[in-house]
C-alpha cells in the first residue's frame, strides 16, 4: 500500500468533455473504462483488464511516474475520490466508474440483468485506499440523506454512495427500477443515465 506521499497526482480539465491528467504511479497500473485513452507516456502499455469486463489496465512500466490522460466519450462531470477520505468505503455503478489504482480494492457487489437496461447492472464496492474517479453523465446531484431519510432515484441515476446508505432496488409498476436508498450518508446522482 502507498503512503499518502506516494498517492498519484492527478487533475481534472473541467468542459464540456473533462479530461483526467493523471500521473500513473512507477511500475503501477491505472485501470479506466475501455474508449476513456486520450493519451499516454510511451513507457504505459495498454491492455483489456483482466478484473474489470468493459476495461483497459494501463500499466507504467518505468522507474518514474509517468502521465496519462483520459476522457469520457460523452459530457458530464468527473469526480475524484481520495479512498484515504472515505476509510469505510464507496460503493459505485458500472457505469459511473471512469478509473482507479489497483490499491482502491474495488469489488463486484451485485451484478443483474434488468429488463429495459442495456447490459448487466453492476455496482462495485471500493475498499482500502487509492484514488477512484467517476464519471457522472450529465449534470452531478450530490445528495447528503440523514439517518432514516429515505429516498427513491431511478436505478441508472445512482452514480456512487457511501456505504453506511441502505440500499434495495425494486420494480415499480410501469417497469422503472428505482434504488430505494436510506441514510445517514452521501449519495452522488447523474441527471443523464447511460445504461
Amino acid at each position: 500500500m502507498m503512503d499518502k506521499s506516494e498517492q498519484p497526482r492527478f487533475r481534472i480539465v473541467e468542459g464540456t468533455s473533462p479530461a483526467l491528467e493523471f500521473e500513473c504511479p512507477a511500475n503501477g497500473n491505472v485501470t479506466a473504462a475501455k474508449g476513456a485513452f486520450l493519451a499516454k507516456a510511451p513507457a504505459i502499455s495498454v491492455t483489456p483488464s483482466q478484473a474489470f469486463e468493459g476495461f483497459d489496465t494501463y500499466h507504467n512500466k518505468s522507474d518514474e511516474a509517468e502521465i496519462l490522460y483520459l476522457s469520457p466519450s460523452s459530457t458530464g462531470s468527473l469526480l475524484a475520490f481520495d479512498m484515504q477520505l472515505h476509510q469505510k468505503g464507496l460503493i459505485l455503478s458500472q457505469a459511473s466508474l471512469f478509473a482507479t489504482t489497483d490499491d482502491a480494492g474495488i469489488s463486484l457487489l451485485l451484478d443483474l440483468n434488468l429488463e429495459g437496461i442495456d447490459g448487466p447492472y453492476r455496482l462495485y464496492q471500493a475498499q482500502n485506499d487509492g484514488v477512484i474517479v467517476a464519471f457522472m453523465s450529465g449534470d452531478l446531484f450530490p445528495l447528503t440523506l440523514e439517518a432514516d431519510d429515505c429516498l427513491q432515484v431511478d436505478a441508472r441515476a445512482l452514480a456512487a454512495m457511501e456505504v453506511s446508505i441502505a440500499f434495495e432496488l425494486e420494480q415499480l409498476d410501469n417497469g422503472q427500477y428505482v434504488a430505494s436508498l436510506t441514510g445517514p450518508g452521501r449519495v452522488w446522482l447523474q441527471s443523464m443515465p447511460t445504461q
